[in-house]
């Protein structure tokens, strides 16, 4: 294995262990790079829910940010069998590169590294009832499989990733008014 690749894979493991004080930010973060849309690559979690949901997605999820006044939202939808299912939050920031919204939990969000084409983010979720959460995700603003995937399955093999691949690249579907394509979850 590449030196690079393992040292990639390692510290992700080590990322998704950490607790979200010790997370590192990108330092060269801005809001105005996360604002778009941006399509589900792959996505680790010991979260109950995410795991549900995942059983669950026909398409990758689709997230998109926008600024509403002085607010951050995200907005995220995906296909399933019965229809739609979105999900919006308006995130707080915390400091640069991080941010906290309340749900199901109080979660905080760290955008750990963001390009113009893809974002890598941490999420850790504190329940009521004391029991935490992280995701950790990874978007893309463009279809990257040709050359995300073999990094993607090298990840999926160490820590469990899940990978949302698009069972035909050629044929666009819409769901909920966002762009998305069908998948299969391995």
């Amino acid at each position: 294995m590449l030196p690079t690749v393992r040292l990639v894979l390692l510290s992700l493991v080590f990322i998704s262990q950490m607790h979200a004080a010790d997370i590192p930010v990108d330092p060269d973060f801005t809001v105005d790079k996360l604002l778009g849309e941006w399509t589900g690559v792959a996505a680790a979690s010991n979260s109950p829910m995410f795991m549900k949901k995942k059983e669950q997605m026909k398409t990758e999820p689709v997230t998109k940010y926008w600024m509403d006044g002085a607010n951050l939202i995200s907005s995220t939808a995906f296909r399933t069998s019965k229809g739609c299912k979105t999900r919006k939050v308006i995130l707080k920031e915390a400091e640069k590169g991080r941010y906290t919204y309340t749900g199901k939990g109080e979660s905080r969000m760290s955008i750990i590294r963001i390009t113009p084409t893809l974002c890598l983010e941490h999420t850790i979720t504190t329940m009521p009832n004391g029991n935490i959460y992280f995701n950790l995700k990874l978007y893309s603003k463009y279809p990257c499989f040709t050359y995300c995937l073999p990094i993607l399955l090298l990840l999926k093999m160490a820590i469990n990733v899940e990978i949302f691949k698009r069972s035909d690249p050629h044929r666009e579907t819409t769901i909920c008014s966002e762009r998305s394509y069908e998948l299969t979850i391995n």
